[in-house]
């Protein structure tokens, strides 16, 4: 769900431009945006509210008999359908899907760079406000 729609959308068409894949799809459930409740949780005391609805779109789709589901974030039919081809196929063991299987990888390996590249600036802009209270003693 974190991987950049048009990251996703880019490896969903090279999964369904592959003849293979295409002969054993059905989609079980197609793109569909709906609402769904989103729960978080407060720091301080640790309980979970919610927050509010939040509008997502899901898909499920089928190859052989490996289901596959997504649920992206916002109204993004494509990146759905492509998020439930990614999960579906790496599900699969057939050696005629290991290629998909590795840029499906490749997309994950991407997607986790990002978001820990993301997180350390994150941390390092917050450094320099970081209180130091052993100094007031």
């Amino acid at each position: 769900m974190q991987a950049t729609p048009d990251r996703l959308i880019e490896v969903g068409e090279l999964c369904a431009a592959d003849p293979k894949l295409s002969a054993a799809l059905s989609i079980v459930h197609p793109p569909t945006v709906g609402l769904v409740m989103m729960q978080v949780r407060e720091p301080v005391c640790r309980e979970r509210f919610y927050l509010g609805e939040v509008v997502v779109t899901r898909c499920e789709v089928l190859i052989d008999t490996h289901r596959g589901w997504a649920m992206v974030s916002g109204e993004n039919k494509e990146a759905a359908l492509a998020a439930a081809l990614c999960d579906a196929i790496s599900r699969t063991r057939e050696p005629e899907y290991s290629l998909l299987r590795e840029n499906i990888s490749r997309l994950c390996d991407e997607t986790t760079e990002r978001i820990d590249s993301s997180t350390r600036r994150e941390w390092s802009d917050l450094a320099p406000t970081r209180v130091n209270f052993e100094e007031f003693e």
